[in-house]
């Protein structure tokens, strides 16, 4: 079975597969198991003891989470040991070796993994969306120059709580330029093309 994830993850791990040892990735892979089981968050997680201190820390940070967001999408989908290397063999440019000892960090814990996701699958507490409000302003040099400088669009995300049953008040709002907004619908579109495959593999 093929593992899902985004292709900003496929990146970073792709980019990083020469520039990072095989002790440093898997005390990363040990490292992204403990921020999903054991909620480590302190920068002793990434930069341990297998880490040299002249380790990028942001490069170590992404490389970190990366892993972790691999474990837990191939935890949901009950991957193998053997498929897991394959993947990234394949995909990541990782050599056999590597590969291998990662995707056996995984196996190692990958019962574990799948009973957190198990426990976390009820999302009833969290807030869900109940509508969108937009508003269009347009951004001038100068109360004295007139000239159009940027549109910003204002977004109001409404939120609805499940467990009342009732909208909430304190609704969602930020602002954003044209750019960030196109960047913003291409992700979420992104994240419906991955539910749709998804619901092809169930």
């Amino acid at each position: 079975m093929d593992v899902e994830i985004g292709k900003d993850a496929v990146k970073v791990l792709s980019q990083c597969s020469s520039m990072l040892d095989e002790m440093k990735f898997e005390a990363l892979a040990q490292a992204g198991c403990s921020l999903i089981l054991d909620k480590e968050r302190s920068e002793e997680t990434y930069l341990g003891p297998l880490l040299d201190k002249d380790t990028n820390v942001e490069l170590v940070k992404d490389v970190c989470s990366t892993l972790a967001c691999l474990f837990l999408e191939a935890a949901k989908n009950d991957v193998s040991l053997e498929s897991l290397a394959l993947f990234l063999r394949s995909r990541c440019s990782f050599l056999d070796k590597k590969a291998t000892t990662i995707a056996g960090i995984f196996a190692d814990r990958k019962a574990e993994l799948r009973a957190h996701l198990s426990a976390t699958a009820n999302h009833s507490y969290f807030y869900k969306l109940s509508g969108v409000e937009w508003k269009l302003d347009y951004c001038v040099s100068s109360s004295e120059d007139r000239t159009l400088k940027e549109f910003l669009y204002h977004i109001c995300l409404k939120k609805w709580i499940s467990e009342a049953e009732q909208e909430d008040d304190t609704a969602i709002q930020f602002v954003c330029s044209e750019e960030e907004l196109q960047d913003l619908v291409s992700r979420l579109k992104d994240a419906c093309k991955s539910v749709e495959r998804a619901g092809e593999h169930h």
